[in-house]
């Protein structure tokens, strides 16, 4: 399988690009998409994934690129930033905005391709598996195991989740295909007043069981409802 990496570039060095291309092995090829022409030419109907450099451009533009992609008709494409610089601080708001990934100036360019080749390729293989987990069917029901804190999805082995993990499963899994909000999670979970400041916690815990249940960009289990919370896409929950 040949990925198809779009590359949008908000830095000034003009080598990256190539130094990318050099670097990609034969299972990838890199699209360079401008960012003035995002949408322009159904571009990004023609690629797997988004990477962003983003140089020294402040996060304000990064944020709303990534935004408009998450708004769009592309909003399931997975999407990963790097930079040579410090993310502390932005590694957490791109997070929440639904980014897969962030790599800061300790990233090597085998980590950065590596996520990459393990979140898209894997899944795509196991898109032949006969069901269960492995089918990439849209429903399936979902057995939660309150004596180990795991989870088991249309019959297949059990999935080990941390008890906070488990916990926002079960809270979602009350009412499926229902919105819940940051807030009602937050103070759900952690039992102190909601700001959006904490959001990072609740994105966080996500992204861990997403990760588990080999559901990276949530279109099939827990899925994103922008600006408002999260829902768990499934038909039944066995509790």
């Amino acid at each position: 399988m040949n990925i198809i990496l779009g590359f949008i570039d908000f830095s000034d060095e003009g080598n990256i690009f190539e130094k990318i291309e050099k670097f990609l092995k034969k299972d990838f090829s890199i699209h360079k998409i401008s960012k003035a022409e995002l949408f322009d030419n159904n571009e990004l109907a023609q690629v797997d994934a988004v990477i962003m450099n983003i140089g020294d451009e402040d996060s304000y533009a990064v944020c709303e690129i990534i935004t408009s992609i998450k708004n769009s008709r592309f909003n399931l494409l997975p999407i990963w930033v790097f930079g040579e610089r410090e993310l502390t601080y932005e590694r957490l708001l791109y997070l929440q905005l639904g980014v897969n990934g962030v790599f800061d100036k300790s990233f090597s360019l085998s980590e950065l391709f590596l996520s990459i080749d393990n979140s898209i390729k894997y899944p795509c293989k196991l898109q032949d598996q006969p069901k269960g987990i492995d089918s990439g069917e849209e429903n399936c029901d979902i057995k939660l195991v309150h004596s180990n804190f795991s989870v088991s999805l249309d019959g297949n082995s059990e999935i080990e989740l941390t008890k906070m993990e488990f916990k926002l499963l079960e809270f979602l899994s009350v009412k499926p295909k229902c919105t819940f909000a940051y807030k009602e999670i937050y103070e759900h979970l952690w039992h102190q007043e909601y700001h959006s400041s904490k959001r990072y916690r609740i994105s966080n815990t996500i992204f861990r069981i997403r990760e588990k249940l080999g559901d990276l960009d949530g279109s099939r289990y827990i899925k994103t409802v922008h600006s408002k919370g999260y829902l768990l896409n499934v038909e039944e929950v066995q509790r």
